[in-house]
């Protein structure tokens, strides 16, 4: 409970020893180029049968996605 009171320090570039130049959009190595949430395609398959051919179906379906 006592934190939720504490002060959080906020530090500026000058506190840090940090030249302008070298912080922020002109200081960095890298940009965003472009924000975007992936598409996801899910594909399922329910796989019948006992649990033996369940198992040997299930072993060639990663078979052929050279999974095992």
């Amino acid at each position: 409970l006592r934190a939720k009171n504490e002060e959080i320090p906020v530090w500026k570039i000058t506190d840090i020893g940090i030249d302008q130049k070298d912080s922020g959009l002109e200081g960095s190595f890298t940009q965003v180029v472009k924000v975007f949430t992936p598409q996801h395609e899910y594909k399922t398959k329910i796989i019948e049968g006992s649990p033996d051919e369940q198992a040997e179906e299930l072993y060639k379906i990663f078979k052929d996605l050279k999974i095992l």
